[in-house]
């Protein structure tokens, strides 16, 4: 008998143990050399989604103007102590200015500066000039008002800023600046009451200097990023030495990107040794070898080390967010090691072809495990942020060789145990003893689900979805410090909405701005804007704004002002010339403000902030103040060509952002899952029942969620990938498990389980210890995939057993329904519910009080309507309901076979006043108890048929007839039993007719103990009455009972006959090989469809007969001739282990029909009276051909038959496609020999058959494709 693949594949191995592990050896080392050229690179940004609009314009806007690459500094003092705290501040700028690793510093401003931008305001009034500034200028050219302003200026000059203030006022007599003055403060929001003390940038408290700072490097550059950040906390450590009481914050992307990767790193390092401790632990307490803990995480280690060089081939760095995540990496792919070495561990097999066989029971759950797996890292792919993306890719890579590892490479690292037939671990004793213990709870377990299910459905209402990527950022407290006192001292432009403009050119940009502007001016919800369309329109509304100022200047008003000045000149002493230069700037020529001009000047940080220029790119940023900050999507609106930045608007759309992609991840992963289960069990009802405990474990985790107030957030929304991706592994093992004790072989529920519970515990420590994490990514991450985790595990343990249960109910014949079975039950349920609620309940009270004598009678025919109508209006049904009203005039006793459930519901439909016997139960049940008391049926007395025998001659005696189910049960099989006595000695008593129904094939609508309703084809007919006339009542009871149950089973059997045609008989025995495997249930299902064969077999096999089956295979052949007739029996034998044990799972209880495993050839044949040998004859010489006809011969009784069906030898393409599909079947294993193929010709068969002492044969035509022949054969 040939091993299956995969024994073969690992006795080769074996074979080959040195070389392949010096191979893997050889492997693991340039695979871990090549990972060790990785960059770890991490960038704040990439928390940040991708291909998104709202958050790229986000990250370009930081980019852009470099908010994200600009370090602050506040030097701060506590004591008012002027004085310390500007030499602390020049401490810091010269320490700073001499570091390299800086491109510009602002921190001092010269008061030339000052003087400078003061002459630039004034001079710069003619670009600035709108009509709000011609109002207020003609005010102030009014003589008081000059007369005012000069008074003050002349006071001034005669003080010690007079030699600042002499060009100020020359240029300005009017108090022009004024007007620049109110267009440039709000350039200064942003910085709170800041204020220029000796150069400085101060706060209004004068405590705090500002500085700023820019490096030439961007935050992403990792390694530059730390050693400029140690370099700062020198300086802030030996300034606070150095000057008491003066402490320095220090914020900005590159200290939070340093924190971030080192917390990262840090956490990462932490996680990994206490995750992997734990697991050690927990291997090491489970196995009974106890060093082979350690061996269980060589797979995880092959697994990583492939996945990083892939990595290295595809970029070359590694983010530290996938990273952080290495813990879960080793938590889900030890779980393959862990599979292999508890089983090897538990079996403690001593033979290395036992051991293959035992661990190719595992390749199929672990690779559903291992596809399902990568399809959620796959999804994972998907993701929007680049971390996860690498993550998806090292976690897909990593689970393929890591499943590699463990099935083909870590066997052999497992010695074999010196000792065999240990007993099983203490782990899987444990579970044998738990699931004992959880069937005889179920009922409990199911209320404490529904209890669970309940309560954390009222806490999803309570779930929230957290959109603050600042709560994302992992960075030290002292850090967090100093961003916050910087943020409250300098106020936070964070703080209102940023609106940003883009142009090819500047002046593009500044065009932009403008209509930005107009229209934030317009808008009623803004406070207020702060702008550079007030110090720096672009060039065309500079021009409008000069031609305003030209037409302003009229000859008449140059006039007045002309002679106002020279009036209060000389009345305050100024020299005549004095106001020259003023009158030189009213007729000077336009010279258009650029964003380069303010470079120099106090303003350039101002500015600069706020225009960011580049090749082909410009971009220029507007501070609004919202009155409602919800009205920042609207804004988005009104400026579509327009970036709008808000933070409260950011969250929410990233909070929504996580919303979208928790259901995008849950419904993709859900579908991948769904979709390859599909494909690996090939049944829905598998992928159900696999996939629900998944729906269970989400929902309570949302829930718990919910009650603890834990949001999920863009990072953690990614949990439900691994708790439908992997916590569907916990699953597939419990179910595959059931699927094999079903399917015949030898129970391991308890080992899977004890494997799994190790798997999960450990994959629970791979996410769970992250809740130890500093950074939030990670712990947020940690805590969530606790939660689903354990509720997953905790959900798969309670309702796989009770699920799978109710899937794989009870053996054939009963067997187990499809998904959409249960629908028919549904709708009897619903029928039936709604017609006794209509009928009792509705038409009843209304028939006592229209038509009180005859109510129970007009009550009793819509009954039995109602009743016909359940079966008739079955979806996937068909009822021949051959019965009249006349056949039920006369009052009898009425008496049919019992095949199912559903005969109650048809013999309720019966056209007559027919009261049918119950059984106490029945009354007692809570539907169908009410309707049996009010329609009158009789209660059989429990241990009292003398009573029971009284009611029923009072109901006769009123005029009803009684009905008898006479085999006192329902049929195991769809034939009859044997008749009680009860309904005869009634007859024979009364002298009562009896009228004989045979309810035919209601067993296939609802087998015997079943729940649920399948495709039936039933019919339901009368036989002629048995009447004292037609049949001698004085010959007894036992006369009249077996005379009248030979006249039904001989009516079941015509109508058996008539309902089994080839169709409903195939759909018949594909019911019994319902999960035992895609393969079975379809080479089931074909075979019968296309093979001629089974339509002849019912002619050439008796009716009554004894028959072997030689060679059954799936036993295909004997169901086949059962189900026409009981009248048959058999036993059949194979030598393929598997396909014998099919057969007996087809057919457990059935007293007709015994399957044997053994050797058709050795094995002893009994007396029978027909010999099945369909396509088995070829798999032997010619001479062992002969021995095997000899003895099918001698086995046959006399008058016994051989049908013998073979591929008749010859030169034909009909007969090559016969042996070329019989060289691939044996081939691949589907059928076994051990000769090889012998084919015989048409007379070599023959003359076989005259050899073996056959009398006689015949061959039956139509009986075979291709070259396939039938001979039916004579003792």
């Amino acid at each position: 008998m040939k091993d299956n693949l995969y024994t073969r594949l690992y006795l080769w191995l074996v074979g080959h143990r040195r070389g392949v592990l010096a191979v893997t050896v050889l492997v693991m080392a340039g695979a871990g050399w090549f990972s060790s050229r990785i960059d770890l690179q991490e960038d704040i940004l990439d928390m940040l989604p991708r291909h998104d609009r709202q958050v790229d314009e986000y990250r370009y806007a930081l980019k852009k103007f470099r908010q994200i690459d600009r370090v602050y500094l506040d030097i701060g003092i506590k004591a008012d102590d002027p004085e310390t705290l500007a030499r602390a501040g020049d401490e810091v700028f010269v320490r700073f200015s001499t570091n390299r690793n800086f491109g510009r510093i602002t921190y001092h401003i010269e008061a030339g500066g000052q003087g400078k931008v003061v002459e630039f305001l004034t001079g710069a009034l003619p670009n600035l000039f709108t009509e709000a500034d011609a109002r207020a200028l003609e005010i102030k050219l009014d003589p008081g008002e000059v007369r005012a302003y000069l008074t003050v200026m002349r006071r001034k000059l005669a003080g010690p800023e007079g030699m600042v203030l002499k060009d100020v006022v020359a240029a300005d007599p009017v108090g022009l600046s004024a007007l620049v003055v109110n267009k440039v403060l709000p350039l200064q929001t942003g910085f709170g009451d800041a204020q220029i003390v000796d150069g400085r940038i101060t706060s209004g408290d004068g405590r705090h200097v500002l500085m700023m700072a820019e490096p030439k490097f961007s935050s992403s550059d990792s390694k530059a990023s730390a050693s400029l950040v140690r370099e700062m906390e020198r300086v802030v450590a030996d300034v606070a030495k150095k000057f008491p009481g003066v402490h320095v914050a220090i914020t900005g992307g590159h200290r939070m990107a340093v924190d971030n990767s080192s917390i990262i790193r840090v956490d990462a390092t932490r996680c990994i040794a206490i995750g992997t401790a734990g697991m050690i632990v927990l291997c090491f307490v489970s196995y009974r070898r106890r060093w082979l803990a350690p061996m269980s995480f060589l797979p995880s280690l092959f697994g990583t080390l492939m996945a990083g060089v892939v990595l290295m081939l595809w970029q070359k760095h590694l983010s530290a967010i996938a990273t952080g995540f290495a813990s879960i990496a080793v938590g889900i792919t030890v779980d393959y090691a862990i599979h292999i070495i508890y089983h090897l561990d538990n079996a403690g097999s001593a033979d290395h072809r036992t051991i293959g066989q035992h661990l190719s029971r595992l390749v199929f759950p672990i690779c559903i495990g291992v596809i399902t797996t990568i399809a959620a890292f796959l999804v994972m792919m998907t993701s929007p942020m680049h971390g996860y993306q690498q993550l998806g890719l090292l976690g897909a890579i990593g689970v393929v060789f890591s499943a590699v590892f463990a099935l083909i490479i870590l066997p052999l690292l497992i010695p074999v145990v010196k000792k065999p037939g240990q007993p099983p671990l203490w782990l899987t004793t444990w579970w044998e003893k738990y699931f004992c213990w959880e069937s005889q709870i179920r009922l409990w377990l199911a209320l404490f689900v529904v209890m669970l299910t309940l309560a954390m459905a009222m806490g999803l209402k309570r779930l929230r979805f957290e959109g603050d990527i600042a709560k994302l950022n992992g960075i030290t407290e002292s850090t967090r410090k100093d961003d916050a006192l910087i943020q409250n001292t300098w106020g936070s432009a964070l703080g209102m909405t940023m609106v940003v403009v883009r142009g090819n050119t500047q002046e593009e940009a500044l065009v932009q701005n403008d209509r930005a502007f107009e229209a934030l001016s317009r808008d009623t919800n803004v406070a207020s804007a702060f702008s550079l369309s007030s110090v720096c329109p672009s060039p065309d509304i500079q021009r409008a704004n000069f031609k305003r100022w030209r037409e302003f200047w009229t000859a008449e008003r140059r006039a007045g002002v002309c002679e106002t000045l020279e009036r209060i000149t000389r009345e305050l002493g100024f020299r005549p010339d004095a106001f020259t230069k003023f009158w030189q700037g009213v007729d000077g020529e336009i010279s258009l403000i650029t964003v380069e001009m303010f470079q120099g000047t106090p303003l350039e940080k101002a500015v600069t902030e706020r225009a960011a220029l580049g090749t082909n790119d410009s971009a220029i940023s507007t501070l609004v103040k919202l009155k409602n900050r919800d009205g920042a999507a609207k804004l988005r609106e009104t400026l579509p060509d327009a970036i709008v930045l808000d933070s409260k608007g950011l969250a929410d759309h990233i909070a929504g952002l996580a919303k979208v992609g928790l259901k995008r991840f849950a419904l993709w992963t859900g579908v991948f899952v769904a979709a390859l289960l599909f494909l690996t069990l090939a049944s829905v009802e598998l992928v159900l029942m696999t996939l629900l405990p998944l729906a269970f474990g989400l929902l309570w985790t949302f829930g718990l969620m919910g009650w603890l107030g834990l949001p999920i957030d863009l990072m953690n929304s990614i949990f439900v990938i691994f708790v439908i991706g992997v916590g569907e592994d916990y699953a597939v093992f419990l179910v595959t498990s059931k699927l094999d004790e079903w399917r015949g072989r030898t129970g391991m529920t308890a080992v899977n389980s004890a494997s799994v519970l190790i798997s999960a515990l450990t994959t629970i420590f791979g996410f769970g210890v992250m809740v130890i994490a500093n950074h939030p990514v990670l712990f947020s991450m940690g805590v969530t995939v606790l939660i689903g985790m354990g509720f997953a595990f905790v959900a798969t343990l309670i309702i796989v057993p009770i699920s799978m249960d109710l899937l794989l109910f009870k053996t054939p014949p009963c067997g187990a329904p499809r998904w959409w079975h249960p629908l028919g039950t549904l709708w009897v349920l619903i029928h039936l519910g709604g017609s006794q609620v209509f009928l009792y309940y509705v038409v009843r009270p209304v028939l006592k009080i229209v038509s009180s004598k005859t109510s129970d009678d007009k009550l009793r025919r819509a009954t039995r309507w109602f009743a016909r109508g359940v079966l008739k209006g079955m979806p996937f049904g068909k009822l021949e309901f051959d019965l009249k009203q006349e056949q039920f005039a006369k009052p009898c006793i009425v008496i049919s076979n019992h095949q199912s459930a559903v005969d109650v519901m048809l013999a309720v439909g019966f056209p007559g006043d027919v009261r049918q016997t119950a059984k106490k139960r029945v009354f007692d049940a809570p539907m169908l108890g009410v309707g049996c008391k009010i329609l009158g049926h009789v209660m059989v007395e429990p241990n009292d048929p003398a009573k029971t025998l009284q009611r029923c001659r009072d109901t006769l005696a009123s005029g009803a007839s009684v009905h008898f189910y006479p085999e006192g049960t329902r049929s195991k099989d769809g034939f009859m039993d044997r008749f009680h006595r009860g309904a005869f000695e009634l007859a024979v008593e009364l002298q009562q007719e009896i009228l004989p129904i045979v309810i035919c094939d209601s067993n296939t609508a609802m087998p015997r103990d079943a729940y649920w309703f399948e495709p039936f084809h039933c019919t339901v007919r009368a036989l002629p009455r048995v009447t004292p006339q037609s049949f001698d009542y004085s010959l007894g009871v036992v006369a009249l009972m077996r005379h009248c149950e030979t006249l039904v089973r001989d009516g079941l059997q015509k109508e058996s006959d008539k309902v089994n045609t080839p169709p409903i008989v195939r759909r018949k025995i594909n019911r019994l090989y319902r999960y035992q495997g895609k393969y079975v249930e379809e080479f089931v299902r074909w075979k019968m469809k296309l093979d001629p064969v089974f339509l002849a077999l019912d002619e050439v096999v008796p009716r009554r007969a004894h028959v072997l089956d030689l060679g059954c295979g799936y036993g295909m052949a004997t169901h086949w001739l059962a189900t026409f007739t009981d009248t048959r029996t058999f036993w059949g034998v194979d030598y393929d282990e598997n396909k014998i044990r099919v057969a007996q799972r087809s057919a457990p209880a059935n007293p007709r029909i015994k399957f044997t495993h053994g050797d058709v050839l050795t094995c002893e044949y009994p007396p029978c009276d027909a010999v099945l040998l369909l396509d088995v004859l070829h798999y032997w010489t010619a001479e062992k051909q002969l021995a095997i006809l000899i003895k099918a011969r001698q086995a046959l009784h006399p008058g016994g038959r051989l049908v013998l069906r073979d591929g008749a030898r010859s030169e034909t393409v009909a007969h090559s496609k016969i042996h070329r599909w019989e060289e691939f079947a044996t081939r691949t294993g589907m059928n076994r020999t051990k000769e090889g193929l012998h084919f015989q010709t048409q007379a070599e068969l023959e003359g076989l058959l005259q050899g073996a002492g056959f009398a006689r044969w015949e061959i039956k035509p139509g009986a075979g494709n291709d070259s396939n022949l039938m001979l039916v054969a004579w003792v």
